[in-house]
This record gives C-alpha cells, sequence and structure tokens, in this order.
C-alpha cells in the first residue's frame, strides 16, 4: 500500500514538473 502512495507521489512530482517546464517553455515570464 505504502509503494503505492509513493509511486503516485513520484508522478505527482513528475506531472508537476513536466507541466511547469512545458509552461515556461510556451510562455517565459
Amino acid at each position: 500500500m505504502f509503494k503505492i502512495i509513493g509511486t503516485t507521489v513520484v508522478y505527482g512530482f513528475a506531472l508537476f514538473g513536466l507541466a511547469k517546464y512545458l509552461a515556461k517553455d510556451e510562455a517565459v515570464l
């Protein structure tokens, strides 16, 4: 169960980082 939670957290951070990178790439603030 903890392994699933850990995996979810890792994927969450990965998706957040990817979205942040794409947003930065499209519109540089």
